[in-house]
């Protein structure tokens, strides 16, 4: 999983990929920390990206995305939002919600 630092490098990653998933977090979420190997090991298996953001250290993003609580995951097509997964998120919901988006790229 990849780090994001700073806004310019959060657009650039979202340039860069085609299908991608947004890993939204903070520092003091242990239900963040807790799903963290198992989001990047889906991502992994299926060679698609992921970044996480800290929303502690990027906080101007939470507002435009509408992002309430953590963690978020939202996965994108061309930088547009077409899902979006919470706190309760299932790894096999993940999996087949990626298996769909990919026939869009």
């Amino acid at each position: 999983m990849i780090e994001i630092h700073t806004v310019e490098e959060y657009h650039e990653f979202l340039a860069n990929h085609a299908l991608c998933g947004m890993y939204y977090t903070t520092t003091t979420c242990h239900t963040c920390e807790v799903l963290k190997p198992q989001v990047t090991e889906v991502f992994k298996n299926r060679e698609l990206p992921v970044a996480r953001v800290n929303l502690m250290h990027l906080p101007s993003l939470a507002g435009p995305l509408h992002i309430m609580g953590v963690p978020t995951l939202i996965l994108m097509v061309n930088g547009e939002e077409q899902k979006r997964l919470g706190a309760y998120m299932k790894m096999p919901e993940l999996n087949e919600q990626l298996t769909e988006l990919a026939e869009l790229v």
